[in-house]
């Protein structure tokens, strides 16, 4: 927050500063062409070379006002994008916070899971430690006098989870 308030500070100080400069040489050239004109007409001026002189000082008012007025909408656009940034950059980081969330919620297990895979395995105990002994799915269902498909399921499902 530090650092965007210095950099809006400091492109507010460079624009004021810009505007003082054009003024100030607009004025400079107003001052020398009023002294080439001066010391071109002996007479003094006329009427009409004053008319003309202040309307392009007029003009040259108006462009300068221009100027410091286009000079304050890009201060004010460069305030807008830096907000515009900030929030974006906001976005992100809860976007990839939400992703890694989910990332680590995915690879836990519910306990619901764990424990009805405990009482999954506590159901067929007998025909899981009879293939761990190296029994075979066909010998293990004649003994427990099961289906061999539920026999085979059984130890489908018991090696899934390990």
């Amino acid at each position: 927050m530090g650092e965007v308030s210095e950099g809006m500070l400091t492109a507010q100080i460079i624009m004021m500063a810009l505007t003082v400069i054009l003024i100030a040489v607009a004025l400079v050239i107003l001052f020398k062409k009023g002294k080439e004109e001066s010391s071109n007409n002996p007479e003094g001026g006329s009427e009409v070379t004053r008319t003309e002189e202040q309307g392009r000082e007029a003009l040259n008012a108006k462009k300068i006002y221009r100027m410091a007025r286009e000079l304050e909408d890009i201060q004010e656009e460069l305030i807008q994008l830096k907000k515009e940034q900030k929030q974006m950059n906001h976005r992100m980081e809860n976007y990839v916070r939400n992703q890694e969330f989910e990332k680590e919620t995915e690879k836990e297990q519910p306990f619901e899971q764990v424990l009805n895979y405990s009482l999954f395995a506590q159901k067929n105990d007998e025909v899981l430690q009879r293939y761990e002994a190296g029994m075979s799915p066909k010998e293990i269902a004649k003994e427990l006098d099961k289906s061999l498909r539920e026999v085979d399921m059984v130890i489908k499902l018991a090696k899934q989870k390990k």
